[in-house]
């Protein structure tokens, strides 16, 4: 086999185990996925991980700086982040159920008009995806932003942390 067509790619929504549990019902636990990323991690297969759906301050628990150091000894190589999506009754119910405190904008999903899909507006998304870009750079971590309609975010972060 040909080591450069292949890489693992492990997805998560937090490293939060009860939340994990809450959230991930089928599958493998949070304990489970991090047992298999620590035991490939010593290859030359290269590693991503899909933190995905990915909700404010739920994903980064319990802090980006954390998060981001678990994924270097992981030796994670690539960090793909898509944020939650859910029917608005649902989304209200989770956020709320997850941490009251959390206040985010919801915007529709689908270009349809009467589609009841919502997703975390980019303006609650769009500090934590800078900030952990940022630590995931510094750690040379690459990122990357699924579905979010950021085709120009590599930019927007060098604007922003250049100057």
């Amino acid at each position: 086999m040909n080591k450069s067509l292949a890489i693992l790619q492990v997805s998560i929504t937090t490293i939060n185990d009860s939340v994990s549990k809450l959230l991930e019902v089928n599958a493998p636990s949070l304990s489970e996925r991090l047992k298999a990323l620590r035991s490939m991690s010593s290859t030359d297969l290269p590693i991503v991980i899909r933190l995905s759906p990915f909700i404010p301050y739920i994903s980064t628990y319990p802090n980006i700086k954390e998060l981001t150091s678990l994924f270097k000894d992981l030796n994670i190589k690539h960090v793909i982040v898509e944020g939650l999506r859910l029917e608005l009754n649902n989304i209200s119910k989770l956020l709320r159920m997850l941490k009251p405190e959390i206040k985010v904008d919801l915007q529709p999903y689908s270009l349809v008009s009467n589609s009841r899909v919502v997703k975390i507006g980019l303006k609650s998304l769009l500090h934590e995806y800078l900030t952990l870009y940022r630590e995931l750079n510094r750690a040379g971590i690459t990122f990357a932003i699924c579905k979010e309609g950021l085709y120009n975010i590599h930019r927007l972060i060098v604007a922003v942390f250049t100057y």
